[in-house]
C-alpha cells in the first residue's frame, strides 16, 4: 500500500465524471483530492484549502480556466500555486496563451492516466524544489 502524501490537489472541472475519475486515480496514489465544479467555486475552495496543485479545465461555464487564472494570480495566497491546465483546446496559440497566464504545464485531452501521473509528479517535485531553495 502506498503511503499517504501530504500534497493536496484541487480539481476544477465542470464534468463530474472527469472530477471523479481523476480524484479516484490520484487519490489512489495517496494525494488528498479536493473537487470543484466551476471556476468560481474553484476560487472559493482554493482560498479556503490552499492546495499544493490545481488541475484546471479550460472550457467551463460562468468562469473559464483563463478567467480563473487571472483572478488567482491577483490573489497573494494563491499566486504561487502551480496549475496544470487540462483542456481539449490544444492549438499552439492556446498553449502560448496558457503560458502567458502563468500555467506553463498543459495537458491536452485525451490523455492517459500515466501522462497525468507524470505531469503531477513533475510539477509537485518542482514545487518542493523551489520551496526548499535558500532565500
Amino acid at each position: 500500500m502506498e503511503e499517504k502524501r501530504s500534497e493536496s490537489i484541487l480539481i476544477i472541472d465542470d464534468e463530474p465524471d472527469i472530477v471523479k475519475l481523476l480524484s479516484d486515480f490520484l487519490g489512489g496514489l495517496g494525494y488528498t483530492m479536493i473537487p470543484a465544479y466551476d471556476g468560481r467555486e474553484g476560487l472559493e475552495v482554493a482560498r479556503k484549502e490552499n492546495p499544493d496543485l490545481i488541475l484546471l479545465d479550460y472550457v467551463m461555464p460562468e468562469m473559464d480556466g483563463y478567467a480563473f487564472l487571472d483572478e488567482m494570480r491577483r490573489d497573494p495566497l494563491l499566486m504561487a500555486t502551480p496549475v496544470i491546465m487540462i483542456t481539449v483546446k490544444d492549438s499552439y496559440a492556446d498553449q502560448i496563451y496558457a503560458a502567458v497566464h502563468a500555467s506553463p504545464d498543459y495537458l491536452a485531452k485525451p490523455f492517459t492516466l500515466k501522462q497525468l501521473q507524470e505531469m503531477v509528479n513533475k510539477v509537485l517535485t518542482r514545487r518542493r524544489t523551489q520551496e526548499n531553495k535558500p532565500s
